[in-house]
């Protein structure tokens, strides 16, 4: 269930891949149960290790036709695949591509024409050599009505090699076809992946700068880590197939899916924080709480069929909880909320286009070969995969070119506000030079008039100083002096 999870999220890389399966001439693989299971209808199986096996002329009429049936060893076995050489198109090679853990001989027509490790009857004997998507190519006799591909493989070392719980190969895998659309495939994918991881990378790192440069817009921040963990998931899901297998890559494979947990945790957030305003309510809290209790599960490997579930629990939640904010966003009518709503729509459209598709091409198996119909699903493929975070990075670009709009807006009006204070200052100037004037004028007209009146004040006060001194000199002429008086009162006395 895991697996498909992950496939959910990356249906890219899951069709390219799986696409590699064309012209299959046998599928080996283990089950948990240390079963081989070789699932191809024309091919046959022996438990026994005899060298005249790998010959033309052999009889294997005794071996076990595998047709439904599961076949299970352990030590070595072989593998018998009679094809007929007028199928194959003239003038061009066969190419095999391998994948194993343990050891293998290659044969065609009796002839060893590759070896992969050393073979042993145990597994001090074993000496495995890793491969995956090993592509090699061979020569099929032309002139011969058949050809005889054999394999023989001993995988004493499974038990050792294979201790990780999520590791898809087993044993040996093996396809077989005319064209090199497998190694072409395996390119693909890693371009594809380079190219998608590289998109991805760059807007992480472009809004952990805006994050950088302006920390109170922290939505920049939760969408540059989700954007991070989505790139290096696919980049690690990309690395772990072309790369052959190594402990490092059996280990990334092992907890691959463990990088899920911030995935979803920091989309729960970039929602939150457009909804709530950077505050999380305690459905954030018990989502954590949940992932990372999925997380202990994950890596004490307690109750593996739990955890599994467990796991989809949480998933589940996330997405219809995100699924919640963006409604009640739109709701809202928030500014922007429909951007996000509208690359959940794209992505689930195209997915379902994808869908009906491929019911209509009535196959399970799509190849990348240059074809409209698959140059066509592959592009829907990529759009759906980057739909989601192309149109969170709209969201945040539109948030940002509102912001710098609501800026714009409020400098025009400052500006404004600012020329009409201008402006009343130098009304207000005007009007108080034109009263200064007027008052300047009033003053001036006032002074003249208090002058005037001084003038006429001093004239009267000279009168009437003219006036009294007149009258005091008609009294002192009317009256006799006062030192004549002041000697007949003496005289009186007397």
């Amino acid at each position: 269930m895991q697996k498909r999870l992950l496939i959910l999220f990356f249906v890219c890389s899951y069709l390219i891949s799986y696409s590699q399966r064309r012209g299959v001439a046998f599928h080996v693989d283990v089950t948990q149960d240390s079963v081989l299971v070789l699932d191809f209808s024309k091919a046959k199986f022996i438990l026994d290790d005899q060298p005249e096996y790998s010959q033309t002329n052999y009889n294997d009429s005794s071996w076990i036709d595998v047709k439904t049936d599961t076949v299970s060893y352990q030590g070595i076995g072989w593998f018998r695949f009679v094809f007929s050489s007028e199928k194959l198109i003239k003038n061009i090679p066969c190419y095999l591509t391998l994948s194993q853990l343990g050891a293998s001989e290659i044969y065609l027509n009796g002839n060893r024409i590759y070896t992969f490790g050393r073979i042993g009857t145990n597994a001090n004997h074993e000496t495995p050599f890793f491969l995956d998507k090993k592509v090699v190519t061979i020569m099929p006799n032309r002139k011969a009505e058949t050809n005889v591909l054999a394999i023989r493989y001993s995988n004493n070392l499974y038990h050792e090699y294979t201790c990780y719980r999520k590791q898809p190969l087993k044993g040996i895998m093996a396809s077989f076809s005319q064209t090199d659309i497998v190694e072409g495939e395996q390119n693909m994918l890693s371009i594809l992946g380079a190219l998608l991881s590289s998109f991805l990378f760059s807007l992480c790192f472009i809004h952990l700068l805006l994050f950088l440069f302006y920390k109170e817009q922290k939505t920049n921040l939760y969408y540059s880590l989700h954007i991070f963990s989505y790139g290096l998931i696919i980049i690690l899901s990309i690395l772990s197939e072309i790369i052959s297998y190594t402990p490092i890559t059996l280990f990334v494979k092992e907890y691959l899916l463990m990088l899920l947990i911030p995935f979803f945790i920091t989309l729960n957030a970039f929602f939150y924080s457009i909804y709530y305003n950077n505050f999380f309510p305690k459905r954030f809290k018990l989502l954590v709480f949940l992932f990372t209790l999925y997380g202990i599960l994950y890596i004490l490997n307690l109750s593996t069929e739990f955890t599994k579930t467990f796991f989809i629990v949480c998933i589940l939640v996330s997405v219809v909880e995100c699924l919640r904010v963006i409604y009640l966003a739109i709701k809202k009518r928030i500014r922007g909320a429909k951007i996000l709503g509208f690359g959940l729509f794209v992505f689930a459209a195209l997915l379902l286009t994808i869908f009906i598709i491929s019911i209509l091409s009535n196959t399970t198996t799509l190849h990348i070969e240059g074809t409209w119909l698959s140059i066509s699903i592959i592009l829907l493929v990529l759009f759906s995969l980057v739909s989601i975070p192309i149109s969170m990075s709209v969201y945040l670009a539109y948030h940002f070119s509102l912001v710098n709009k609501d800026l714009k807006l409020q400098i025009k009006n400052v500006e404004k506000l600012s020329a009409e204070n201008i402006k009343q200052e130098i009304e207000k100037k005007k009007i108080l030079e034109e009263q200064n004037t007027v008052l300047e004028t009033q003053v001036k007209e006032r002074t003249e008039e208090i002058v005037k009146q001084k003038e006429l004040i001093e004239a009267k006060q000279k009168e009437i100083i003219d006036s009294i001194r007149y009258a005091k000199r008609i009294q002192d002429a009317m009256l006799p002096r006062i030192k004549i008086i002041e000697n007949k009162i003496k005289r009186l006395k007397k």
